[in-house]
C-alpha cells in the first residue's frame, strides 16, 4: 500500500469548511445514521456523532498547530543558516561565537517566549 502524501494547507481549508456546515442528522433506531432512507454511517449512534463533528474542531485545531510549528521551524532554520553564513567571515572565532550566541538566544526568545513563571526560574 503507498502512502498518500497530503498538502495540509488544502487539507486545513477543507477541514474549516467543513467545520462551517450544519448538519442535521437522521437516527434510524438502529444506530445509523440514515439521509432519505440510504445509510450514510453505520453503528454510529448519537454519542458517536457527536464525536465525528468533535474530530472536525480537533483536526482543524492540530492543523493550526502544525502551521505555527512550521513557521517556527522556518524561522529557526533561517537563523541557523545566517550564523553559518556569518560565522567564517569573522577574524576572532570566539567573538564570532558569542555574538551567534547572542543572537541566537534571541531568536529563541522570539520564537518561544517565556511566561512569568517560566521567567522567574
Amino acid at each position: 500500500m503507498t502512502k498518500q502524501v497530503r498538502d495540509w494547507h488544502k487539507d486545513m481549508e477543507l477541514v474549516a469548511e467543513a467545520a462551517t456546515w450544519e448538519f442535521e442528522l437522521t437516527f434510524d433506531g438502529e444506530g445509523n445514521i440514515v439521509k432519505d432512507t440510504q445509510i450514510i454511517a453505520e453503528n454510529v449512534g448519537a454519542s458517536h456523532a457527536g464525536t465525528i463533528f468533535n474530530a472536525f474542531e480537533a483536526l482543524l485545531y492540530w492543523l493550526q498547530q502544525y502551521a505555527a510549528a512550521e513557521a517556527r521551524e522556518k524561522k529557526l532554520r533561517e537563523a541557523l543558516e545566517h550564523c553559518i553564513k556569518e560565522y567564517p567571515q569573522w577574524d576572532s572565532k570566539e567573538i564570532a561565537a558569542g555574538i551567534m550566541l547572542d543572537y541566537m538566544k534571541n531568536v529563541l526568545s522570539i520564537i518561544y517566549p517565556l511566561d512569568k513563571e517560566e521567567e522567574a526560574k
